[in-house]
């Protein structure tokens, strides 16, 4: 064995007199030969380069040069022909030992000549632009050794690597091995690259694919079992590359994996796998899915397919509904929508998902990097699935917290309303028609602020978070009925404080209500005529000159149809307290002084028409649960001769009773103000051509002309936080804003429209 480390003593005088090439070259050969046999004691180094020295020096330094690459040419091939017989070819253990031994020796050869080439390199091999002596003794190395046995090289390591992937136990003395031929292959250049990237490292990638494609079928294994073999492949093969490859080709590597183990065998099992780790609440099995691969697609598709499986599952598991029951099952629907999503971002919060690069289109190659975590992941669900009747998930959404702020009015269930409260907010920011959530929920507000059902702080609560998200715009209304309700509860302790006579017997408690905030319609055609008892009358005149009285330059209008009564009264078994609309309570309070009338005597003593009159009474003598009169002749037919009195037989199980209204009577507006559901969705098209109106003039007014298309994507943008705008809606703004000449369009483009100034 040569040794690497050789010391030249340069002599003091280098040049040799007298000795001509041909005696140089021999004198070079023979230690030429003795160098190759590895014979290097009785060698002197320092004569040796005294006469490569003498010979550049003397200009002989191409014949030098030449002379030393015909002979290292030579030498290889005595060499390939001697150390790779029939016999080494034929075994690849064999094979590959001799041509790891074989590099090692020629590496430490061409050191030690290197060493010996100095000057010459310097003088010659530089300034004529040849390889230096090592350089040209790689490139020999690779014509006349590596080239002639290239394809049993690389066909014998892979080989030798696929028996280790079989028996999946690392042997560290062939991953040495292999590390050495490695380095060969990257040591030794190839063109512009080296020989191991052209044509180990190609190879080596493709027939790992070939391996892993060929090592098992997936449907032959249940998800579980895939995955666990997966991760059992991937693991041994990064582990066991990682001793002998470098860390461009391991990434490489990772690619080939994830093409072969999760595109083509693991993505059958993916919806499954994702299914057993949600119904086993196996948190631990979904990480394992998710970080098996470090690939940004893999993780996407991941990603993805757990949005899928939610997203059915919410579809799945929606109960079917009930027509006649359909508060009660909004109320559940979202509950369970509720529960649904808390488990979902509870279990999916257990996974660490990290950022994922993401293409923004599949038109271009521009990319951005998305954070996911178990909040966007549960987000973006959701507000799939809520959307996809949009309509629909408002009215359940608003019914849910009309009903939560309904229980605020118990002190002991605050806390609990408030974290119901919380956690529908979270639907909330996900409906895309709030503007359709807002009708509903001021209709609903309405009531419970009339009707005394919740709390004040709760509500002024609720309407924060709702302004946080939409802004005050949104809000203005709701916040408007709350400033009504505050100031009529000071204006009720003023005017009871100076008034007390007028109001005895009686808790009276008036709404001053301003029309532009509340959701109702204008008193309705049964207020003009209609006539108060006496007692209420006069009530109601004491409040009308305390109220002009404060405030001269108001006009107040009362608004009957929206007000009711609490009245009690001791039947022959019970005593209860009724809750009645007015109109029902003035038909009750007659029979204070009458055992008896007939429908005409009513109408003459309430001026009520006899539409609402008929309602009313078929409300109050069959109600199943309120039929506080009795008629005679009984029927469900009202004539005007037919005579009521209090049912003194009437008895419920709880004190309270409510009037209950028959509702195959009920008119168009319900006979209350209240618009019903048609009506709130006219209302809703009805301001979102007005807001729509407002953002296209907007945009005209700063871009002055704009094409249809652009002007009704840009206009979809701004008004995306309140809904979706739709394409009809669009139009008809378009055409409405033309007409009133706030825009035109283009003479000679259709499509193309110009803001009027």
């Amino acid at each position: 064995m040569i040794n690497r480390r050789v010391g030249i003593r340069i002599p003091t005088k280098l040049s040799i007199p007298k000795q001509d090439f041909s005696q140089s070259w021999e004198i070079l050969e023979s230690a030429l030969n003795h160098i190759y046999a590895e014979d290097t004691e009785k060698l002197s180094f320092g004569d040796l380069y005294r006469t490569i020295y003498t010979q550049v020096l003397n200009r002989n330094g191409e014949k030098l040069y030449s002379a030393f690459e015909a002979y290292m040419a030579k030498k290889l091939d005595e060499i390939r022909e001697l150390t790779f017989t029939e016999h080494v070819l034929s075994d690849n253990d064999s094979f590959l030992l001799e041509m790891g031994e074989l590099w090692k020796k020629q590496s430490d050869i061409l050191k030690t000549i290197s060493d010996l080439t100095i000057y010459m390199d310097k003088v010659y091999s530089k300034p004529n632009r040849v390889p230096e002596i090592h350089e040209l003794g790689l490139q020999i190395f690779k014509k006349h050794i590596l080239m002639k046995i290239k394809d049993q090289l690389l066909n014998s390591i892979l080989a030798d690597i696929n028996s280790v992937r079989d028996c999946q136990e690392l042997d560290l003395q062939k991953a040495h091995l292999w590390k050495l031929l490695v380095s060969m292959m990257e040591t030794i250049t190839d063109t512009k690259d080296t020989f191991y990237l052209n044509y180990f490292e190609p190879k080596f990638l493709n027939d790992t694919g070939l391996y892993y494609k060929k090592s098992f079928t997936p449907t032959d294994k249940s998800a579980t079992e895939c995955l666990e073999k997966i991760r059992v492949l991937q693991s041994f093969e990064i582990e066991m590359c990682e001793d002998y490859l470098n860390k461009d080709t391991i990434l490489k590597l990772n690619h080939v994996l994830e093409e072969v183990l999760y595109n083509q065998k693991l993505n059958i099992h993916v919806p499954e796998l994702i299914k057993i780790s949600f119904e086993q609440d196996n948190y631990e099995l979904l990480d394992q899915i998710y970080t098996v691969s470090l690939s940004d697609d893999y993780r996407l598709q991941i990603v993805n397919a757990i949005k899928s499986y939610m997203l059915k599952h919410c579809n799945n598991s929606e109960p079917k509904e009930i027509p006649k029951k359909r508060y009660l099952y909004a109320m559940q629907w979202t509950a369970r929508v509720l529960a649904t999503y808390k488990k979902c971002h509870e279990f999916l919060s257990n996974v660490n998902f990290g950022s994922v690069v993401v293409r923004k289109s599949e038109a271009d190659n521009e990319t951005e990097t998305k954070a996911y975590n178990s909040a966007v992941i549960s987000n973006e669900v959701f507000s799939e699935y809520l959307n996809q009747d949009g309509k629909r998930s408002s009215e359940f959404v608003t019914i849910y917290l009309d009903s939560c702020l309904k229980l605020s009015i118990e002190k002991q269930k605050y806390k609990q309303v408030k974290q119901d409260l919380d956690a529908a907010v979270k639907l909330f920011k996900l409906l895309q028609e709030k503007d359709i959530f807002s009708q509903y929920y001021q209709q609903q507000l309405s009531k419970r602020l009339l009707q005394q059902k919740s709390s004040l702080d709760l509500e002024r609560w609720l309407i924060t978070q709702i302004k946080s998200e939409m802004g005050s715009l949104f809000t203005s209304k709701l916040e408007g009925m709350l400033r009504d309700v505050n100031s009529s509860i000071e204006l009720y302790k003023t005017f009871q404080n100076t008034t007390k006579e007028a109001v005895a017997g009686f808790m009276f408690k008036p709404q001053i209500l301003t029309p532009t905030s509340w959701p109702f319609q204008a008193p309705d055609r049964v207020d003009p005529n209609f006539k108060l008892p006496e007692t209420l009358q006069g009530i109601q005149d004491s409040f009308e000159t305390f109220y002009t009285n404060k405030y001269n330059q108001r006009i107040l209008k009362w608004s009957h149809h929206l007000s009711s009564i609490e009245v009690g009264y001791q039947f022959a078994k019970t005593y209860h307290e009724i809750h009645l609309p007015i109109y029902a309570a003035s038909i009750f309070f007659l029979f204070e002084n009458h055992d008896s009338l007939t429908k005409d005597e009513i109408q003459d003593m309430t001026g009520l028409p006899d539409v609402e009159l008929d309602k009313l009474l078929l409300s109050m003598t069959t109600a199943p649960r309120s039929k506080i009169l009795v008629k005679s002749p009984p029927s469900k037919i009202i004539n005007s001769t037919d005579t009521f009195a209090i049912n003194e037989d009437f008895t419920a199980p709880t004190t309270k009773v409510k009037l209950q209204m028959i509702i195959g009577v009920v008119q168009p507006n319900n006979g209350t103000g209240e618009p019903n559901k048609a009506s709130i969705m006219d209302n809703v098209e009805r301001e979102r051509q007005e807001v729509t109106n407002a953002a296209i003039v907007r945009l005209m007014k700063s871009e002055r002309h704009l094409q249809f298309s652009e002007l009704q994507e840009k206009t979809a943008v701004q008004l995306a936080q309140r809904f979706t705008l739709s394409l009809a809606t669009f139009k008809a703004c378009i055409e409405t804003l033309i007409e009133k000449e706030y825009i035109q369009r283009d003479v000679d483009d259709h499509e193309l429209l110009h803001y009027i100034t």
